[in-house]
């Protein structure tokens, strides 16, 4: 509860509320006894008689049964706090003492208190609170990056993977290792949705003031780099790197599938590998990484550095070392399973373990119980007020410009709760929301409505800027719109196609447009520059996550060489497989709204660079695919038909030809017949057409 105030001195938050005259209790849920039971054990060494399947008296010992109240199921924690609020409410009546209690409750504490008060007014009991402060509450969960645990989870770290297993953390991780999803963020089975699910529908007190205090920048300032190296770890041990170990652990990305963990184990001298194990995560565009969002972050970082009295990266090279024997067989301890590698560890030559940063754990947005439209983390929000906009549930909040560690205390944040005291006390206006309008206005949050609208379909748009509707709008739509009613404030319109439409508001000198779809409206990223070569879903108008989907089905329609898509029903991403580099891959992928269905095809083949079949002319679709050094074959996967070459030649930068080349069907090879390393031109004749590449030789 500390914080540096404004003079630039050490405060506490409780010593400055009991000099402005208030009581202080503190809910703490510590590790207690629930129960003993009474066990019988036997030394089987000395009792059991193998042959006869007997056993001697057993001895009865006792066994007290602990329960760790801080990780606890969210909702038994809150009927304590409902219990406290009952004894302090009749110490009150009792002692004739008529005053209000104001209630905070820090990270995981914002979330019982929710749902004691709510609990509470809904089952008719007085919990006499008037005012409740969230400290940077986990309202839509928290996060741990997903690498992290994935990695815990396969060394077997149980010491720490315990956290994780908790009933609190099981409910509140938005993306949870026991789900194990390879796609998107899924949290724990039986817990997290179900915790959501009741949270959400109970909603925040409606008898008394609420308002929250965030960790997380409002301007949409992101923790991290996504999609970049988290913790990296090499080992080199026995004989100069005998054994050799690689450990990556990466931040999600903010859109597509990305390797989380990794670890690669390579023996003689690094000549052969002896395992390699990836785990995977796949990012919705319109969602964002959430190891990175704005949001308070988890200072394991400096934590570790403290710990260890040393700063990362960590290492052991020719001897040279920045931390101490004992912590270095903690860190070794982590880089296997068994005490064999652990030992290992300590023979080693050469090890190097860094972090690059931290990671968010309560998204900005998370702590704001965001409602909004926009489901992207990362989205700055800074620039309007998001009580007014009808974003948030809560009354007032103060939020900071720059990321601060999570559930920490700052001078300006303490100075507008002391504010927000006082005027719930004196029965005037709250501090107003942060808005610093260190963003960019988003048209989508000015027009708030449905972001799709079929043929025949009436709906009704709402401009939140103009809360009061005092300043005149001027309206205009797209032709397949018919505009119903309009005020300053909002407006009805009917779509009259299934095509794309927009709705344009004029007021204060600016436009804002709202774009709106009929059937999915989308385009296809093809990156067949990676391997393994990867399709996404692009909305082309909105984000495809606004566009209703109902469903999206892959589906492979051709391909050779043995290439498969892999690929899984609603889900805006795949990939393909296949072994070495002769084979290609095409498919279709129909996306389905309550509009319709819109199909698109796509052709995905290790290392090319283009995305065939995209004007619908597969007379147009043919191309050059190398396959080999020095090796080449021409492909049309917009057809399924056998190409053969009739003529192929090679000619120099100047235009003048130096080889003809007898081809194979659909290959040509001219290994051998060149010279390594010259700029060639390369033309082929097929089907009448012709076809020029240009290539250095291998």
């Amino acid at each position: 509860m500390d914080y540096i105030n404004e003079n630039g001195q050490n405060y506490n938050l409780v010593d400055n509320l009991k000099d402005n005259h208030f009581d202080v209790i503190i809910l703490n849920f510590p590790i207690y006894k629930i129960n003993t039971v009474d066990m019988e054990v036997y030394d089987y060494d000395d009792y059991y008689d193998y042959a006869n399947g007997t056993h001697g008296d057993a001895t009865t010992v006792s066994v007290d049964i602990y329960r760790d109240g801080g990780a606890d199921y969210i909702e038994r924690n809150a009927k304590v706090l409902e219990a406290l609020l009952d004894e302090i409410n009749n110490s009150m009546l009792q002692n004739h003492i008529n005053n209000t209690i104001k209630i905070g409750g820090p990270s995981m504490g914002a979330l019982i208190v929710q749902y004691a008060l709510r609990d509470m007014e809904l089952n008719n009991r007085n919990h006499n609170v008037d005012l409740f402060v969230s400290f940077d509450g986990p309202h839509k969960g928290a996060n741990v990056p997903i690498g992290v645990q994935k990695a815990l989870e396969y060394f077997e770290i149980y010491d720490v993977l315990t956290f994780f297993d908790t009933p609190s953390a099981k409910q509140m991780l938005i993306n949870h290792y026991l789900a194990h999803s390879e796609g998107l963020p899924q949290g724990a089975p039986y817990f997290r949705d179900r915790f959501q699910n009741t949270l959400d529908q109970m909603g925040l007190p409606q008898q008394c003031t609420n308002v929250a205090i965030l960790n997380g920048s409002i301007i949409g300032e992101e923790k991290a780099i996504a999609g970049d190296n988290f913790i990296f770890g090499y080992l080199a041990a026995v004989l100069h790197g005998f054994l050799q170990r690689y450990l990556w652990v990466n931040y999600t990305k903010n859109s597509g599938r990305q390797l989380v963990f990794r670890y690669l184990k390579k023996n003689w001298w690094g000549c052969n590998t002896q395992a390699d194990i990836r785990k995977y995560s796949i990012t919705a565009t319109a969602y964002g990484s959430l190891d990175n969002a704005p949001g308070g972050y988890f200072n394991i970082k400096r934590r570790i550095e403290d710990e260890l009295g040393s700063q990362f990266p960590l290492y052991n090279i020719n001897g040279l070392s920045n931390i101490s024997y004992h912590d270095y067989f903690t860190i070794g301890s982590s880089f296997g399973k068994t005490w064999i590698e652990v030992i290992l560890f300590l023979l080693a030559t050469t090890s190097y373990v860094d972090m690059t940063d931290d990671f968010s754990f309560v998204p900005a947005k998370s702590a704001l119980y965001y409602s909004g439209t926009n489901t992207l983390w990362r989205e700055c929000m800074g620039s309007r007020d998001l009580v007014c906009t009808g974003e948030t549930p809560f009354d007032s909040y103060y939020a900071p410009r720059h990321n601060q560690e999570h559930a920490s205390l700052h001078n300006e944040g303490v100075q507008w709760l002391l504010s927000a005291i006082q005027a719930v006390d004196n029965h005037t206006a709250l501090p107003a929301p942060s808005v610093y309008n260190d963003c960019s206005t988003n048209v989508d949050l000015v027009l708030d409505g449905p972001d799709k609208l079929c043929a025949d379909e009436t709906a009704t748009y709402y401009n939140r800027y103009n809360c009061s509707g005092n300043t005149a709008v001027n309206w205009t739509t797209s032709n397949n719109l018919q505009i119903i009613s309009s005020s300053n404030s909002e407006i009805t319109v009917k779509a009259t196609t299934n095509g794309n439409k927009w709705i344009r508001a004029d007021y204060d000198g600016t436009t804002y447009t709202k774009k709106i779809v009929g059937k999915p409206s989308f385009t296809l990223r093809v990156d067949n520059s990676v391997y393994p070569p990867e399709v996404e879903i692009i909305g082309d108008w909105i984000d495809i996550d606004k566009q209703g989907i109902t469903s999206v089905t892959w589906t492979q329609t051709g391909g050779d060489g043995g290439g498969q898509l892999q690929a899984f029903d609603n889900e805006y991403y795949a990939y393909a497989t296949g072994q070495g580099d002769d084979w290609y891959v095409t498919g279709q992928v129909e996306v389905t709204n309550s509009c319709g269905t819109t199909t698109r095809i796509f052709s995905l083949a290790p290392f090319l660079s283009f995305n065939p079949c995209g004007d619908g002319n597969p007379d147009n679709d043919y191309f050059i695919q190398k396959i080999g050094p020095n090796k080449y074959r021409v492909i049309n996967p917009c057809r399924n038909f056998t190409i053969n070459i009739s003529a192929s030649e090679l000619y120099d930068i100047y235009g003048v030809k130096t080889n003809d080349i007898t081809p194979v069907q659909d290959k040509v090879d001219f290994d051998n017949q060149v010279n390594p390393g010259e700029i060639k031109i390369m033309k082929v004749q097929v089907d009448g057409k012709q076809l020029s590449k240009r290539i250095i030789t291998d």
